[in-house]
């Protein structure tokens, strides 16, 4: 059995190379805002259930885009939902 080293020295062609790890690194225009979401984004982003988001967006609460079979989500769209059911808390009374 080869050992790790001796197969990355095999397969490097310059041996003078360190070989460099990709690194994930998140662009301007990747940002969420610039993007359309998908159904684990949404899910991710506010809580819900797959199953809740599939209820409102059936029920016609959510809008979406729907390109074939894929469906997608604008951002505006999950905005403006949330801002439609905010609720602001009721002041206490003084007793």
């Amino acid at each position: 059995m080869r050992s790790r080293q001796d197969l990355k020295g095999r397969l490097s062609l310059e041996p003078n190379v360190t070989p460099v790890r990709a690194v994930n690194v998140p662009s301007e225009s990747s940002d969420v805002s610039d993007r359309l979401l998908t159904d684990r984004d949404v899910c991710a982003l506010t809580g819900f259930d797959r199953v809740t988001l599939y209820r409102l967006r059936n029920a016609g609460k959510i809008g979406f885009y729907k390109f074939g079979k894929v469906i997608r989500y604008s951002p505006d769209h999950i905005r403006e939902f949330l801002q439609q059911y905010e609720r602001q808390p009721k002041p206490r009374r003084n007793r």
